[in-house]
This record gives C-alpha cells, structure tokens and sequence, in this order.
C-alpha cells in the first residue's frame, strides 16, 4: 500500500509531466546540458526531500551525464509558500559543476524556480 507521501510524489509527477502551466527550468550552464528527463529527476528530487530523502542521483543514459541534486534546506517564503534551497552537483562531459538554486512549490503542486 502506497503512503499518502508517495501518492504525492507519483501526483505532482504526473502533473509535471503532463505539462504544468508554471515549467519547472534549471538555469545555468548545468540547466543547459540537462533534458527534460533530467529536469523532471531534478523536480522528482524536490518531492522526495518532503519525505525525508534529501538527496536523488542518477546517470543520463543519453548522454552519459551525471547529475546529484541534494535539499539544503526546507523554508517557507514570506507568503508562506513551503520552498527548498538545492544543490545540483554534475560531472559533464567530463568536467565537474556545482550549483545552488531555490525553488517554491506553486499552487497547482508543481516546482517553480525562484532565483
């Protein structure tokens, strides 16, 4: 039996998936190398710090790309919007990239990047 917290994350997937109208987008140069795939991982990561699982890491089998994307912190914003500060730590193409991003979760459950 699935917990309500899972039920959640297979939810606001689905509604990423399906095309949010707010699309969740990495920026930077590592926004740049990562497909949608890598992206919706990104986001996927976000939901699974709500159930205490503050780190996702996974290998593009595309591209050959390794991303680590790890919760920092958990906040709520000063509209009381519930958002996560991140870490995304890559190896593309061989070379090794850091980045910190924030991101509000958004009325319709998807992933908005705020800075």
């Amino acid at each position: 039996m699935k917990s309500f917290s899972q039920i959640g994350l297979v939810m606001g997937l689905m509604l990423f998936l399906v095309g949010c109208t707010t699309k969740f987008v990495v920026k930077g140069p590592i926004g740049k190398s990562m497909s949608e795939y890598d992206v919706s991982k990104t986001q996927e990561a976000l939901e699974q710090a709500e159930i205490e699982q503050p780190q996702l890491e996974w290998i593009n089998r595309e591209t050959g790309n390794l991303y680590r994307v790890r919760t920092t912190r958990i906040f709520t914003n000063d509209n009381g919007t519930k958002c996560h500060e991140y870490g995304i730590f890559a190896t593309i193409n061989g070379k090794q990239q850091q980045m910190i991003s924030k991101a509000c979760r958004q009325a319709n459950n998807s992933w908005k990047t705020i800075n």
